[in-house]
């Protein structure tokens, strides 16, 4: 099988006509044939700096 792997990393509250880029990404690549796709979200990592981000109160289901 011969295919292609493409990767796309951005933020997570950006917008593109209305959706979550995210969305918007994976809704484009179906509508042009596009056989699978899958978002992952990240919790935690380092940017450029190095200094690492976690969001930790959105690993727990926390409700008031």
């Amino acid at each position: 099988m011969n295919g292609f792997q493409l990767e796309f990393f951005t933020q997570q509250d950006l917008f593109h006509s209305g959706k979550h880029l995210s969305d918007w990404l994976i809704d484009t690549a179906r509508s042009h044939g596009v056989r699978g796709a899958t978002a992952f979200k990240g919790d935690a990592g380092f940017g450029q700096s190095g200094r690492f981000h976690a969001r930790i109160f959105d690993m727990f289901d926390i409700v008031d």
